[in-house]
């Protein structure tokens, strides 16, 4: 809910309020004409901590330039994550305030567009008020008012990005098949086969992920009611991956297609046909015998171990144990969201190089 305070001047209070109304909001409103922020903020803040914004007009208060930041500070002091807004219709980008505001950390700035007629102007501050009352106000607005902003050097950056970017490997031309399968339950079995499908998504690539273990059903509705998703002949579609209970639709190709054994016993499965086999375990006391055992039917697949839950140094001290086979070892790191891969890349990267397209830049563009 927005319910910001206004303190403006009375010239200026009808344009704040009229924003506010089209966006909803319900504002508590102070106008006038040389308002002391010190002195609201000694007696008056603690009646307003419940406010979602201040909004507030640096034209209305005594205090100026380095004094009026001061006091924006002393807000920030007594309540956290307080959402300022600065509203500065009487400065231009290039004026010493605005930096300074800028390098204090206040970025929700209203201020005037030069060269353009006022018309314009107004309509142009009009919207930057209400992206500030949302969702805040862009870097790409917000950084005209830094005086040290290189639009050159921020488009070097930018296209050094770009390459990094299309460097890395792509995956549409492939035809993976991998297999995730736990040491125990609760352990992070879906939550890796979920990661990679996301990764290979992102890298251009259909993926499915294949609740294959014997609680599939029970795990389909879970994710249903968990995640938002779209559903079509009883394939679940989260975040661009695809998850269903078997994949028997001869009609989708998919370049990965990722199976979630669950905590089935190693013994009971198959590993023939799959280019790449995970089993997910731990290092504390009571995962380490489980991780183990999962290992001893499986002295001819390659395969490697993902330690959940874990550091480096807990690897290094129980490699006999998780290495049984002279197998490759991997710490993930920990991230709660499944679908978000980006310190995953350089592992997947890694794991996945001989399968990326041939020429990855080339395939990246015939997929946009």
């Amino acid at each position: 809910m927005i319910n910001p305070l206004l303190i403006a001047r009375k010239e200026n209070a009808g344009i704040l309020r009229k924003i506010c109304t089209e966006l909803g909001a319900v504002p508590r409103e102070m106008a006038g004409d040389e308002w002391s922020l010190a002195l609201f903020i000694k007696s008056d803040l603690k009646n307003y901590f419940y406010q979602s914004h201040y909004v507030l007009d640096a034209s209305a208060f005594i205090e100026k330039d380095d004094d009026f930041i001061a006091m924006c500070e002393g807000i920030t002091y007594q309540k956290d994550n307080a959402n300022i807004i600065i509203y500065a219709d009487q400065y231009y980008p290039g004026d010493n305030f605005l930096d300074k505001l800028v390098h204090h950390g206040f970025t929700n700035i209203v201020a005037n567009y030069p060269d353009v007629d006022d018309q314009t102007n107004i309509s142009k501050m009009m919207e930057d008020l209400k992206e500030c009352l949302t969702d805040g106000l862009p870097k790409k607005k917000w950084r005209r008012f830094d005086k040290s902003f290189d639009a050159l050097a921020e488009a070097r950056e930018a296209a050094l990005i770009a390459e990094k970017e299309r460097e890395k490997p792509r995956f549409s031309q492939a035809n993976l098949h991998i297999a995730v399968v736990g040491s125990q339950s609760r352990i992070g079995t879906t939550t890796l086969a979920l990661r990679l499908a996301a990764y290979f998504h992102v890298r251009n690539a259909e993926s499915v992920v294949v609740c294959a273990n014997k609680r599939n059903d029970y795990q389909i509705v879970m994710m249903r009611e968990y995640f938002d998703n779209q559903q079509q002949n009883g394939v679940l579609t989260v975040s661009g991956v695809d998850i269903c209970s078997k994949k028997d639709d001869p009609s989708k190709t998919y370049n990965a297609e990722i199976y979630d054994f669950g905590n089935t016993p190693t013994s009971e499965l198959d590993f023939t046909g799959f280019d790449k086999i995970y089993v997910v375990g731990g290092t504390s006391w009571n995962e380490l015998p489980m991780i183990y055992d999962a290992q001893t039917a499986m002295n001819k697949v390659n395969y490697s171990v993902a330690i959940n839950f874990s550091d480096e140094s807990s690897i290094e001290k129980h490699r006999d144990i998780l290495s049984v086979n002279l197998n490759d070892v991997i710490l993930l790191p920990y991230e709660p969201d499944p679908y978000v891969v980006k310190q995953y890349e350089e592992i997947f990267d890694n794991e996945f190089a001989e399968w990326a397209d041939v020429n990855s830049e080339e395939a990246e563009f015939s997929a946009e």
